[in-house]
C-alpha cells in the first residue's frame, strides 16, 4: 500500500512533485496477478488496472506518466486530479 500518491505539475512555486511507483514480484515459485488501483481523496473514484508479474520481476512508473502496455498507458494519474489518497495493490495466486 502506497499510502499518499501526490502528482503536482502546476506549483505556483514551480517545484513539480511526482510519486514514483515500484513493484517487484519476489516470489520464486509463482506468477502474480496485482490488482492495483488509485483512489480520488476528494470523490473517492478509482482508477483500476491489473499487472502480470513472472518470477522475480520488477516494476515501476511515475504516477504522473503511467505504465505503457501493448494497447494503452494505464495508471496514469489524470492531470485534473492532484489529491490521490493513495495506491493499493492486491495480489492473487
Amino acid at each position: 500500500m502506497f499510502p499518499k500518491v501526490v502528482v503536482d505539475t502546476t506549483s505556483p512555486d514551480g517545484v513539480k512533485t511526482d510519486t514514483e511507483i515500484q513493484l517487484t514480484n519476489v516470489s520464486t515459485l509463482a506468477t502474480r496477478l496485482v490488482h492495483c488501483f488509485y483512489v480520488d481523496g476528494d470523490t473517492w473514484e478509482p482508477i483500476n488496472a491489473n499487472i502480470l508479474l513472472t518470477l522475480g520481476q520488477p516494476t515501476g512508473w511515475r504516477a504522473s506518466e503511467g505504465s505503457e502496455s501493448v494497447t494503452r498507458t494505464w495508471m496514469a494519474i489524470p492531470p485534473s486530479y492532484h489529491q490521490w489518497v493513495g495506491l493499493g495493490a492486491l495480489w492473487a495466486n
